[in-house]
């Protein structure tokens, strides 16, 4: 909707009969001096224009989403809207809220098919359109094997490289699925200190706790490494477990969950059938600024 002004029928032509289009309030006349001489302009005493400005960046955040890597393939469908309540909402809208600068990284970890990357993208996602960060994930393995592939490739041109630097709120997915080399760690340590000297809001997935890689990691000569990476994810995150079953392992998946009818047990039965509530009903409404 453009704001546009129109005349006031009891003004007629008059300019000082100029009000908001889209709610009627009549403009102020304000006075103020320039270059010595007193002159009048006429303000708004609404918010309307306000509202419309933010209306228009959103919807251009939403236009622009297709050119983020989270806004592509299988990850245009990550949103928080269609993911179904697991007990673990309320701690990720506090984690999107920010209060606390020591909890500005997010670790999720759990067994494969549990929607570790379904949130990590929906939440990345949120803090774009709610905050307009730039967002960006990489695949920790397939990021590693692009740089390596490039030491002798120099054609290769591949986004993540800045993408790990650059994104204002980043997803590393998949952490513990690269080998623990001397050289990966490193890799992995000059992206974890780039953004934690920074404050760089990093969303982190893995199948194992972050205590558990530790000590997968623990051995001489990756130690040291070891050591740094996991002292600086710790301090800065908000660590969440997916506990429940894989639902690629169920033909209806998240979206269109039922009832097991095969007589599973009691507590697998109340997971599938009580797993429709999605976030937004849970909250009482649509979040701002979701499609």
């Amino acid at each position: 909707m453009n704001q546009r002004l129109r005349k006031t029928e009891s003004e007629g032509s008059n300019s000082k009969g100029l009000a908001c289009d889209i709610c009627g309030a009549v403009y102020e006349c304000r006075t103020y001096t320039l270059l010595g001489k007193e002159r009048i302009r006429w303000s708004p005493v609404c918010d309307c224009r306000e509202k419309e400005r933010e209306q228009n960046a959103i919807t251009q955040r939403i236009l622009a989403l297709d050119s983020y890597t989270i806004g592509v393939g299988r990850y245009r469908d990550m949103t928080l809207n269609n993911w179904n309540d697991r007990g673990i909402e309320e701690r990720i809208d506090k984690y999107m809220k920010m209060d606390d600068e020591k909890d500005i990284w997010l670790v999720l970890h759990g067994s494969y098919g549990t929607g570790k990357t379904h949130i990590a993208v929906a939440v990345a996602r949120q803090l774009y359109m709610d905050r307009d960060w730039s967002p960006g994930i990489i695949r920790w393995a397939e990021y590693c094997s692009m740089v390596q592939q490039s030491w002798n490739d120099r054609s290769v041109q591949y986004l993540d490289w800045k993408l790990a630097y650059s994104s204002r709120v980043l997803v590393i997915d998949d952490l513990d699925k690269k080998a623990a080399t001397e050289w990966a760690l490193g890799k992995l340590y000059e992206v974890v200190d780039y953004r934690y000297i920074r404050k760089l809001p990093t969303i982190f997935t893995l199948n194992r706790s972050v205590s558990e890689l530790g000590r997968i990691w623990d051995t001489e000569k990756l130690r040291d490494l070891k050591n740094a990476i996991v002292s600086r994810i710790t301090e800065l995150s908000v660590e969440i477990k997916f506990s429940w079953d894989d639902y690629r392992s169920r033909q209806d998946g998240f979206e269109n969950e039922k009832a097991i009818s095969d007589g599973g047990n009691g507590e697998d039965q109340r997971s599938v059938t009580e797993g429709h509530k999605t976030m937004d009903e849970k909250s009482g409404g649509s979040r701002n600024g979701k499609r």
